[in-house]
């Protein structure tokens, strides 16, 4: 780069910016750093809400487990008497039929 005064120091070599050589506004950057802030805030949100939905569906699963060993005549529903084996230690101790009743 030249001048009147003659070749200006440090411009000898002329290079073609690019989109990261451009000086952008303080509101501009300031706008584009809240963007990749709320980016990762979104992306931080999904991968929790993935975290939550793998975990509900792990429970979801012991649940279907359980009930499937508790119908031990396997109808599809629990009788009262194998409601009463898998669950009564849950419910209440020494729970029983009669109390059901």
């Amino acid at each position: 780069m030249s001048s009147k005064l003659g070749k200006v120091q440090g411009f000898e070599e002329q290079k073609k910016l690019e989109d990261k050589d451009v000086i952008t506004s303080p509101e501009e950057l300031a706008r584009k750093i809240e963007e990749e802030k709320k980016e990762s805030k979104e992306e931080e949100n999904a991968d929790k809400q993935n975290a939550s939905e793998r975990i509900n569906l792990q429970h979801i699963m012991e649940l279907r487990e359980a009930f499937d060993i508790a119908d031990t005549d396997k109808g599809g529903a629990l009788e009262l008497d194998e409601f009463i084996e898998a669950f009564g230690a849950i419910i209440g101790k020494g729970m029983n039929h009669k109390q059901l009743q």
